[in-house]
């Protein structure tokens, strides 16, 4: 584990530990139980770790691969002879 992830784990769970905290209902309130309180912690550090995963690899490190069979066969398709 490299000191930026260690980073982004602190953060995430820094910042669902103050989202749980922030989010404590007033005494006459009712609203949000514990549950839900939870719930928006858990989002919470799941978006810091999202965004730190794109911050630490960058967009190109995370989008998906091309697919090489469908650009065989296109390339077959349009008569290029040369081999992969």
């Amino acid at each position: 584990m490299d000191l930026f992830t260690g980073f982004v784990v602190v953060l995430s769970l820094a910042t669902g530990w103050l989202v749980y905290r922030l989010t404590v209902p007033s005494p006459r309130a009712t609203t949000p139980s514990k549950g839900e309180r939870i719930s928006y912690a858990v989002v919470a550090a799941a978006s810091v770790v999202a965004i730190g995963a794109y911050a630490g690899s960058g967009i190109k490190g995370v989008e998906r691969a091309p697919d090489v069979k469908t650009e065989r066969v296109v390339e077959s398709a349009m008569g290029s002879s040369s081999p992969r």
